[in-house]
């Protein structure tokens, strides 16, 4: 009977680890191939919430073109060749039950690269500060958020 309780308090505590590693991210994730490398896009659920609200019917406080600057700063961060990517397209996303919102830019390369590339994808919160991008997968079984 003992052994059952502490296997069961054991259980709860991993479920409360993996909600709060959940929580820790907004409940989307992008992954990517660029140059035959996996890569992850995320951003933290309180950096989206610390940055400026947006009300739709009033002006975005960050602009496409300076989210733009923000996803090339990125991308120069894992190739040399920035200025041949463009953008594909630009994704704003609400976080649900707040009025905060956060930026998704997807730039594409013009020519096709030696090895698999999807794509350059990356998140940025509306005070304009990008969330990171790893290398890695997400594994089966893995949190997306």
């Amino acid at each position: 009977m003992k052994a059952k309780l502490i296997l069961l308090s054991l259980a709860a505590l991993a479920t409360l680890g993996v909600h709060a590693q959940a929580m820790k991210y907004v409940p989307a994730t992008w992954t990517f191939s660029l140059d035959g490398a996996s890569y992850v896009a995320r951003i933290s659920r309180d950096a989206v919430v610390a940055a400026p609200t947006w009300d739709p019917s009033k002006p975005l406080p960050l602009s496409f073109g300076k989210a733009e600057t923000v996803a090339r700063a990125e991308l120069r961060k894992l190739v040399g060749d920035e200025p041949a990517w463009r953008v594909r397209s630009f994704e704003i996303v609400h976080l649900e039950q707040t009025a905060s919102w956060y930026y998704v830019v997807d730039l594409k390369p013009l020519a096709r690269r030696e090895k698999k590339t999807t794509g350059f994808y990356v998140l940025i919160d509306l005070s304009g500060k990008a969330g990171p991008v790893s290398e890695g997968r997400l594994e089966p079984g893995q949190p997306k958020d």
